[in-house]
């Protein structure tokens, strides 16, 4: 299963090469340079994960924020600060998404012939 991640930044140039330098094959990219193409794009393709960079108008990333939530109160955004490691923040950000995806459910013997139970 593919994650879904969106990078809204106000220069898409800066960015072109992101893919190449996390090589993720099991990331699906969206990087857009308009609020409006962000909406867009959020309601389309079931974003997992948007990266906000700090080049932005302050106005349009609290636009974004309130409506992403809106859609999807789950939704993870990530502000991307200029001064920092880009493609750190975001392969840090999808291991703890990874982390998060996993969950255990032991039903096995729950159809049982013998109610069989495990105590601790």
């Amino acid at each position: 299963m593919k994650t879904n991640i969106m990078l809204v930044t106000n220069n898409t140039s800066m960015f072109g090469n992101i893919e190449n330098e996390l090589n993720r094959k099991d990331v699906e990219w969206y990087i857009t340079d308009s609020s409006e193409n962000a909406i867009e794009k959020f309601q389309q393709s079931g974003i997992d994960i948007v990266f906000l960079h700090n080049n932005m108008d302050a106005t349009d990333k609290r636009k974004l924020q309130k409506i992403f939530n809106l859609f999807d109160e789950n939704i993870n955004i990530v502000e991307i600060d200029s001064n920092a490691n880009v493609a750190t923040t975001i392969a840090n950000a999808l291991n703890n998404q990874m982390k998060n995806n996993f969950s255990f459910i032991d039903d096995a013997l729950v159809n049982a012939k013998f109610n069989i139970s495990v105590a601790d």
